[in-house]
């Protein structure tokens, strides 16, 4: 729940003022919300597509968090 009001305040930052320098930021912490939406839909149901697609979505937005970091 925190991390969808961090996410939703930083893009609405971001909307708002044209700033991107927060953009970074806020793709690893989306990246941590679609990490904990994929372990909890992990550990909903065994096997589930979804789960699994949203760890996969997670690894590369640290990803591209992580170049934005190192590139900014």
């Amino acid at each position: 729940m925190i991390l969808s009001i961090l996410v939703i305040a930083i893009s609405g930052y971001t909307l708002i003022t044209g700033n991107l320098k927060l953009s970074p930021i806020m793709t690893l912490f989306l990246g941590g919300l679609m990490l904990v939406m994929g372990l909890e839909e992990l550990n909903k149901s065994r096997k589930s597509f979804l789960g699994y697609m949203f760890v996969m979505v997670c690894l590369f937005l640290f990803y591209v968090s992580t170049q934005g970091f190192l590139l900014n």
